[in-house]
């Protein structure tokens, strides 16, 4: 996932297993706020919705997450 932090938009790249899963985001307290099914190894995400801060990235409820910085 790149650039991080990030403004607007980032580039997210899996592996081919992950394709047909859901990516979601979630506050940094837990709140689901977002969620996207994976169609392909490499997309785009249109984060400059999302407030200031930092926020948890998981494929389909997965506890090895990544961290997003959300910065305008």
């Amino acid at each position: 996932m790149y650039p991080n932090p990030a403004s607007s938009i980032i580039n997210i790249e899996v592996e081919e297993q992950y394709v047909g899963e859901k990516l979601e985001i979630y506050t940094i307290m837990g709140q689901l706020i977002g969620s996207h099914k994976i169609t392909q190894t490499h997309f785009l995400k249109d984060v400059s919705a999302l407030s200031e801060g930092t926020y948890i990235v998981k494929i389909n409820g997965q506890t090895d997450t990544e961290k997003l910085i959300k910065i305008n």
